[in-house]
């Protein structure tokens, strides 16, 4: 029988954790425990790198839980999260219909649910894993794209952007003085950069390393020619691997 770690953030009271371990006992399910906490949270999901999240909301102040979710999915998009309600029409909008099951819940529906949607999410990253090689391994030399501006199409070359940056529903574009906005998710856009010189360095930032002037370890910033970009925690261990540190 296939073990899966899975991380169970601490939920609306302290008895659920009692709950989920009479649950997991004697299943394929090893669960590893960490605080609603959103840093420790960060942090624990990073250093065990679960198979399954399973976060348990209140459904009447679940939003907190849902920005947990994102930002999990921000870290490591095939990481499924699970979450475990008694009332799944009182979740708010944005919890999808397949990422909850509900209490009371029995041992073999708890450990079926879990393992299945394990196996569904790894199904799915295998099936998208081709569709994305061929973006993932472009070169940034003579690479570009088109944006829309106006009627016409504008074709954008990837060296020239130093930075991009997220501006409520679009990404702002950032390539010799001027600026682009482009309505896409920042971690799509993303994909579809050269991964050779772009790295997110924040929620809301990707640099080009071309651009780099210097990192301030001390601001937790990148200096580029005209601005001082953020870089948090998460996306540190990244930046530093990918400025070809000596």
């Amino acid at each position: 029988m296939n073990k899966y770690n899975v991380l169970a953030v601490n939920g609306v009271n302290s008895g659920n954790a009692n709950r989920l371990e009479a649950l997991a006992e004697g299943t394929n399910i090893n669960l590893t425990y960490t605080e609603m906490n959103g840093s420790k949270a960060l942090d624990s999901f990073k250093s065990n790198q679960p198979d399954l999240v399973l976060i348990e909301t209140d459904a009447d102040s679940d939003q907190s839980e849902l920005n947990l979710a994102n930002e999990f999915h921000q870290v490591n998009e095939n990481t499924p999260v699970l979450f475990l309600t008694k009332d799944p029409l009182k979740l708010k909008s944005g919890s999808r219909k397949d990422s909850y099951f509900q209490f009371p819940v029995t041992k073999h529906d708890f450990s079926k649910t879990v393992t299945q949607t394990i196996l569904n999410y790894r199904k799915k990253n295998q099936a998208d894993a081709g569709i994305k090689e061929a973006p993932y391994q472009r070169n940034v030399q003579n690479h570009s794209f088109f944006v829309k501006i106006g009627n016409k199409l504008k074709r954008v070359e990837t060296g020239k952007i130093s930075y991009i940056e997220v501006e409520e529903k679009y990404c702002s574009v950032n390539i010799e003085n001027r600026q682009i906005h482009v309505k896409i998710a920042l971690k799509d856009f993303l994909k579809k950069l050269p991964n050779s010189k772009f790295v997110r360095t924040h929620r809301n930032f990707v640099v080009n390393t071309d651009f780099v002037q210097s990192v301030n370890l001390g601001s937790n910033t990148v200096v580029m020619d005209d601005r001082e970009i953020p870089f948090s925690r998460t996306y540190k261990e990244e930046l530093m691997n990918q400025l070809n540190l000596i």
